[in-house]
């Protein structure tokens, strides 16, 4: 049970550093380099692209997080059909 809430407390710390990590971005419109030629229109319209980009991948990370946490106990557990 310890070692399961532990697993969960890493997950969601990743994942709000991950979030963090996008929050503390200071993009501006001045980018030199055209990075942001696909993220058009106004604040309010490049924040819809953006969360239409990238809804979904929350899931991903769920399910990458899911499946390296099967892979590690069939580890644990020298289950190494389960973890092949």
């Amino acid at each position: 049970m310890k070692s399961s809430v532990l697993q969960v407390i890493f997950i969601l710390s990743i994942f709000l550093l991950f979030v963090l990590s996008f929050a503390s971005c200071n993009a501006d419109d001045t980018d030199p380099v055209g990075s942001q030629d696909w993220l058009t229109g106004d604040t309010r319209e490049k924040l819809e692209t953006i969360t239409n980009h990238l809804r979904g991948f929350d899931m991903a990370m769920v399910e990458t997080g899911y499946r390296y946490n099967e892979l590690y106990w069939a580890g644990e557990d020298e289950n190494w059909d389960y973890a092949r």
